[in-house]
């Protein structure tokens, strides 16, 4: 197998490009590896946060015609820290679990992966 250049992020060495280990290419899955955890999220059909009791750390995915806090940020990740909303674009690739669109238990839910701007369901937790 062989390697070329240094990766930017992780300590380790990209592959030739266009290698592939079924279904990414390599440089592709150490790219999403090196952006960190995947995202929990509550919901993704909520506009108001006011209808919400939110906890510190629980994310959100602003449904279209946000209002309130969230009044511009639609499909964008809010999350709730100290009495504060932060909120984010999604990044081309992140992964995360929509808990409310999984078989109604509160601690499984979707997975889905954003891929410019669409999210695409790829599994769900049984």
């Amino acid at each position: 197998m062989s390697q070329s250049g240094d990766h930017a992020i992780l300590p380790c060495r990209y592959y030739t490009q266009g290698q592939e280990d079924g279904h990414l290419l390599l440089n592709e899955q150490k790219n999403a590896q090196s952006w960190g955890p995947h995202l929990i999220v509550q919901s993704r059909s909520v506009a108001d946060p006011s209808t919400l009791d939110p906890d510190d750390g629980q994310w959100w995915i602003v449904a279209t015609s946000g209002i309130g806090d969230w009044f511009g940020q639609d499909d964008k990740a809010a999350g709730y820290y100290g009495d504060v909303w932060i909120v984010r674009s999604l990044i081309d690739r992140e992964t995360l679990t929509v808990l409310d669109e999984g078989n109604g238990s509160p601690t499984r839910g979707k997975v889905f992966v954003n891929k410019s701007g669409t999210l695409t369901a790829v599994y769900t937790c049984p």
